[in-house]
């Protein structure tokens, strides 16, 4: 589901771009144009972003903190469309992750004692010499 995530976050990035160069270039020709593409690319990045977050979820990297702070800025009319943002968010949430299971692994292993053999009798096993 990792790469899945990836895969939608890149073509959402990627939609809104086009959304974005297509209703603004035909700004010009037609006065609405701006406006219906602002809504389409606010739509789509709601919609993907909710299945982002939702896959985000499942895969056990939702940090609400970094997804909402960047969702005000996907929201935004201009700066949305054509900033990489879900991209970002769903590379910083696996990113993140990673490095949480890589701290707990460590930690894991330099709290676990070193067994120590202790032998209470040391010298029992070894024979003793012969005289010549």
């Amino acid at each position: 589901m990792k790469y899945l995530a990836y895969a939608i976050a890149i073509f959402t990035d990627i939609l809104q771009l086009v959304f974005f160069i297509v209703f603004w270039a035909l700004e010009p020709v037609t006065a609405v144009s701006g406006p219906i593409g602002t809504v389409l690319d606010m739509a789509l990045s709601i919609v993907f972003g909710f299945v982002l977050i939702i896959l985000l979820w499942a895969e056990g990297a939702f940090y609400p903190g970094l997804i909402f702070g960047v969702s005000v800025i996907e929201v935004l009319p201009i700066v949305g469309g054509i900033s990489p943002t879900w991209t970002f968010v769903v590379w910083r949430c696996f990113h993140k992750k990673k490095n949480e299971e890589e701290k707990a692994a460590q930690a894991k292993s330099t709290s676990e004692p070193i067994p120590i053999q202790t032998n209470t009798r040391p010298f029992e096993d070894i024979k003793h010499a012969q005289a010549a």
